[in-house]
């Protein structure tokens, strides 16, 4: 890992989440009948030469073209402010001052308003131009000498196929190497899927917060889950990427129903959203068997007998944290559930507290069952 890798991750997530947030919004207004057809054909041919940047950016940073790769990150950056310009405007209940200097234009009825409508025109078409003459320069065999940059000594890797280079130079060193194959297309689908998860959760708990409807509970329930999810996705990701195929299935468990408790504390974090008791409680009964999972385990091992070297120390203690956090606080959130009891009737109090003893009955259930079928899981039933 260096400074160079982190850039391009950085890029990557940045391209990832507004790529889904501009479909997820232009799907979502072509349904309603709301979208702005005229800016969205405008947010076509920008889209394309974004991405277009972003990969000559990326190619150009991990060849170590530095000199051309700032570049093309200034003009990523450019287009990027762009489209996210043409985005906030693409819904008619939004108020377009480009549409608005279009429409007063055509009568011309002042030089201003003829300026106030070439300039946005004026704007695209010189983006259009800087980043198509940028693209030219990385994709054709001419290179300007201010472009030029001392290829190091070359590296080979007998594994990498190169084929992502296309015919261009494949030699010197590179901060990614990548294969074209069905593995990689997996691996980059489970890292957009993580970057997009962290996002909505993100813009969720901003919305909360700003508009003073956080279940305080439930959203240290999701950061309690944080590193086991990170732990379990990384694990996945060496493990494909390793062909280590033999610990998949265990890791696959942990990791999805982290991501199961996680989901349902992050669905139920607005006091707008249904508060569902019997949810928390699986999400409850899941930490818990992962924290008697890791109890018997590797944790009394690695951690209390001393036996683990430093990073599995600090691995058992940061997934111990997080469960018995998450339980803690869905703990939380159900005891302020079922506070509100005092405040019913006998009758609707009555009901409440039956519901309670039959959610805590089902979840004594759902443990007992979840710890009788963990032997069967491949990878943990010794």
């Amino acid at each position: 890992m260096e400074k160079t890798t982190a850039l391009l991750l950085v890029l990557l997530a940045v391209v990832t989440v507004t790529v889904v947030k501009g479909a997820t919004k232009v799907t979502r207004l072509a349904v309603t009948g709301k979208l702005r057809w005229r800016l969205f054909a405008l947010l076509i041919p920008t889209t394309y030469l974004y991405l277009l940047s972003f990969w000559s950016a990326f190619d150009a940073i991990n060849d170590r073209f530095y000199s051309s790769g700032l570049l093309y990150v200034a003009v990523f950056l450019l287009l990027l402010v762009f489209s996210t310009f043409i985005y906030m405007h693409l819904s008619e209940s939004e108020p377009s001052p480009v549409l608005s200097s279009f429409s007063s234009s055509l009568h011309l009825s002042s030089f201003s308003s003829f300026l106030s409508f070439c300039t946005p025109v004026l704007t695209a078409c010189a983006l259009v131009l800087i980043a198509g003459y940028l693209l030219y320069l990385d994709t054709s065999t001419f290179r300007p000498a201010k472009y030029a940059y001392t290829i190091p000594t070359p590296c080979s890797c007998s594994c990498w196929d190169g084929v992502f280079k296309g015919r261009r130079e494949k030699g010197g060193a590179k901060s990614v190497y990548f294969n074209v194959e069905a593995t990689t297309t997996l691996l980059l689908t489970l890292v957009a899927c993580m970057l997009i998860a962290g996002n909505a959760f993100i813009v969720k708990a901003v919305r909360c917060i700003q508009g003073k409807k956080l279940r305080t509970p439930l959203l240290f329930a999701v950061i309690s889950t944080i590193f086991p999810i990170f732990y379990g996705f990384w694990c996945l990701f060496n493990y494909y990427n390793d062909r280590i195929f033999h610990l998949l299935h265990s890791q696959v468990y942990f990791f999805l129903s982290e991501v199961v408790v996680a989901c349902i504390a992050c669905a139920q974090m607005s006091k707008e959203d249904e508060l569902n008791p019997f949810l928390l409680w699986f999400g409850f009964s899941i930490d818990a068997v992962h924290l008697i999972q890791s109890m018997m385990d590797q944790f009394i091992a690695n951690v209390l007998f001393g036996k683990g070297e430093r990073h599995q120390v600090s691995r058992d203690i940061g997934l111990l944290l997080g469960n018995v956090g998450a339980m803690i606080c869905i703990g939380g959130a159900l005891v302020g559930y079922y506070r509100n009891a005092k405040g019913l009737k006998d009758n609707a109090r009555g009901a409440m507290w039956r519901e309670l003893r039959t959610h805590a009955l089902l979840t004594i259930a759902m443990s007992v069952a979840h710890l009788l079928l963990l032997p069967l899981i491949p990878g943990l039933g010794g």
